[in-house]
């Protein structure tokens, strides 16, 4: 139980994504203040769950998702308004300027939905390690993210975010003088590429 109206409960959490035991949902109902029916953003299941403060939080961040073989960069705007879920109002994703298969447009279009399995991962924080992106965006001649701030290009280019900050050479990232300083965000990546 939320302890709180079904009313509010209805306007914090409906046509939103939550996480709920720490698997990304889409809540497409408030039942009572008791139980949510949700869609699983994975399996695209539909459940009505019981939730409690204990199980249901909201996402902490987007970062990239990777979507049709190409990335696309998801940030939550601060907003006044009373959700705590990720909805279509405070949600904002950003195109890069990077190869990619399919129309920026149409990537754009499918990623404000909210309701897909690759939201699930970005989300959860499931990405391929740097080897497999690199060779996914060659074999698409797209761009494949393997973490939620770095993704790499079909060309080898690395991008932070929404920037071109380095290229892979050798199964390693180098990054330009630019931003050297990046280079303790990704950990031991080099070392398994």
């Amino acid at each position: 139980m939320l302890n709180m109206s079904v009313e509010d409960i209805h306007q914090k959490y409906n046509n939103s994504v939550v996480m709920i035991d720490g698997a990304a949902k889409y809540v497409t109902k408030v039942i009572s203040d008791e139980f949510l029916r949700v869609t699983d953003l994975r399996t695209q299941a539909t459940e009505d769950l019981a939730v409690s403060p204990r199980n249901l939080k909201s996402p902490e961040r987007i970062g990239f998702v990777n979507l049709f073989n190409s990335v696309i960069y998801g940030q939550r705007n601060s907003m006044r308004i009373m959700r705590n879920g990720l909805c279509k109002e405070n949600v904002e994703f950003k195109v890069l300027e990077c190869p990619s298969p399919k129309s920026k447009g149409t990537v754009l279009a499918h990623a404000r939905t909210l309701y897909y399995p690759e939201l699930a991962d970005a989300l959860e924080n499931i990405y391929p390690d740097l080897k497999v992106a690199l060779r996914r965006a060659k074999q698409h001649n797209g761009t494949v993210a393997f973490d939620k701030q770095f993704a790499v290009d079909c060309n080898g280019d690395v991008w932070y975010k929404i920037y071109k900050v380095g290229k892979v050479v050798k199964g390693a990232v180098v990054f330009d003088d630019s931003a050297a300083s990046l280079s303790c965000l990704l950990g031991d990546y080099n070392a398994d590429a």
